[in-house]
């Protein structure tokens, strides 16, 4: 949904809204509870009388709410939460909707906010960017702070030398809960220019160096870093090689890791359980095909598919299977469709369907996507990394 300050205040119950205006004098003796008929507008309007300043500074707030606003936010900010040693699930699930979780934890819990907006944003980063790689020291990284104060000038310096852009260069350190290190470099691009106002209000135009990412993220249990970069293996090989260098005093020798085969064996059982959590709303989870593989004399590859019936796909299967010549605890299974149902409160109905094999899964990018993404760990039928 595109940001619109209105639409935003109207998601947003008004004894949040009144949290967020209470230190601004504008606001001295507003009717909060004057009835939801019309209340965005006179909060808007109310608002605009503010000083320029207050007027651009809760514009941000909101901008950084509504960017939160989506599944994917919320569970951003649960970890966030729980990487600075607070378990937020429950007091966000209590709030009425996504809007109303971002702000109420951006002003309950600043720190949590600001650290989960960077989680949600390199959630987002470029999936083909992306690479793991495995072969390094399973141990915990000593000294995280030095090696920022380090990766930051020599990932600059390495741009520099490479495209002529990159310095500056900040890098900032998350631990996370589960310990592992994410590092976060933001070299800076080449610098251009851009048209817009000033605080004065002047319209001009200013110099602007935007800043690109690479992230590093180092597990110690499995000797594993994720890396994002954009340019390509011979980049990545390099910028591996600075991060352990610094890390671990050499470059280390890395190559891809190689993901395990998704596990279908657990829909060999009738009963797979598929479990979720409330909060991300999904109301069922069901098998709604399955192909596989019988073997033996007569050998060859079965499809049962439910199409648009809700009847499990076992029962079909137990009432055509003939149990004497194959059972599905000597099949093969080549390939399982699901059926997720999403139903978030005062949104409209979203089902998705989509297909497992053993090594690959076509879940797109979209917001219920990555919902299930996450579960397929969970639900161990991705091998955990």
């Amino acid at each position: 949904m595109q940001y619109n300050a209105k639409t935003v205040i109207r998601l947003i119950p008004n004894e949040t809204l009144a949290r967020l205006f209470a230190s601004y004098s504008a606001f001295a003796g507003f009717a909060w509870d004057a009835g939801s008929k019309g209340s965005a507008d006179r909060i808007f309007e109310r608002w605009q009388t503010m000083e320029d300043g207050d007027i651009r500074a809760i514009g941000r707030i909101l901008r950084q709410v509504h960017c939160l606003a989506t599944p994917r936010g919320t569970r951003a900010l649960i970890e966030a939460g729980r990487d600075q040693g607070l378990d937020l699930a429950e007091e966000l699930a209590a709030l009425s909707n996504a809007h109303e979780r971002a702000l109420a934890c951006s002003l309950d819990h600043p720190e949590v906010f600001s650290a989960a907006r960077i989680l949600d944003h390199i959630e987002g980063l470029r999936r083909t960017s992306w690479e793991k790689r495995n072969g390094f020291p399973k141990q915990d990284l000593v000294t995280p702070e030095a090696v920022k104060a380090q990766l930051g000038p020599r990932i600059g310096d390495y741009y520099r030398t490479r495209d002529g852009r990159g310095a500056p260069c900040k890098v900032e350190h998350q631990r996370r809960s589960n310990g592992s290190h994410w590092f976060f470099a933001y070299p800076a691009d080449y610098e251009d220019e851009v048209l817009g106002y000033d605080e004065a209000g002047e319209l001009g135009r200013r110099p602007w160096s935007k800043a690109f990412e690479v992230v590093f993220i180092y597990d110690g249990t499995s000797g594993t870093i994720d890396l994002y970069a954009q340019g390509g293996r011979a980049v990545r090989d390099e910028l591996t090689g600075i991060f352990t260098e610094l890390a671990f005093g050499q470059a280390k020798e890395s190559e891809p890791w190689k993901p395990a085969p998704y596990n279908l064996d657990l829909f060999k059982k009738s009963d797979v359980e598929l479990r979720t959590k409330p909060e991300d709303h999904i109301a069922s989870v069901r098998v709604k095909a399955l192909r596989f593989e019988v073997h033996g004399a007569d050998s060859g590859t079965i499809t049962v598919d439910t199409c648009r019936s809700q009847k499990p796909v076992y029962d079909l299967i137990r009432a055509h299977l003939n149990e004497q010549t194959a059972t599905l605890a000597n099949v093969t299974i080549r390939e399982v469709s699901l059926q997720a149902v999403f139903e978030p409160p005062g949104k409209r109905k979203r089902t998705v369907s989509f297909e497992i094999t053993p090594t690959h899964c076509n879940l797109d990018d979209s917001e219920e996507a990555e919902i299930l993404r996450g579960y397929l760990k969970e639900w161990t039928i991705e091998a955990a990394g």
